[in-house]
């Protein structure tokens, strides 16, 4: 009966949707996602599509212990909008734990990130296009080519700045963990 009362999103690529802590979600079929979670001891298991383990049985379900951990409100901003048309960045989630932030790099066009005044690690995805990522510590420079489907992780200890140099047009998405 799950199936019937989860709500359904027909999503194409650039899509972004927030599942907050507790919320039942899954992915269908087909798709192909960047999902960006903070960590968690226990993943609950309230339904598997009938879907059977290695050995031909049905997978171990969690319901009760599920139950308990739901988040029973009702979320209607779970899909995330944003417009690049004003910005180079859109910011998508600035959460308890994690911030997300899509960057939008024109071939050509270098950008600056400053990481002087953030002490968490940065990680860099690349959904699309090439680039050149320079990094600045201790006075020297190293430099990666990163292209799409790389995720790059900047050490805490970076304390300089991350440069951007976009071959062709580019998408990054950058997740920090917040300070609290």
């Amino acid at each position: 009966r799950i199936e019937e009362v989860l709500r359904r999103f027909k999503v194409q690529a650039g899509d972004v949707f927030y599942i907050p802590p507790g919320l039942v979600h899954s992915i269908g079929g087909g798709i192909l996602l960047l999902e960006i979670q903070q960590s968690s001891d226990y993943t609950y298991r309230m339904y598997d599509y009938n879907r059977l383990d290695a050995h031909g049985k049905p997978r171990e379900l969690h319901t009760e212990l599920a139950a308990e951990a739901l988040d029973y409100r009702f979320h209607s901003d779970v899909k995330k909008a944003y417009d690049f048309e004003k910005d180079y960045q859109a910011d998508l989630v600035d959460g308890q734990y994690f911030r997300s932030t899509l960057l939008r790099l024109q071939r050509g066009q270098t950008c600056l990130r400053n990481k002087k005044a953030d002490d968490s690690f940065v990680v860099y995805n690349c959904l699309q296009g090439t680039l050149s990522l320079s990094c600045a510590a201790d006075g020297s420079e190293n430099t990666l080519q990163i292209s799409q489907g790389t995720t790059v992780l900047i050490p805490a200890a970076l304390t300089e700045y991350i440069h951007f140099h976009p071959h062709q047009d580019a998408l990054l998405m950058e997740t920090s963990c917040v300070s609290n």
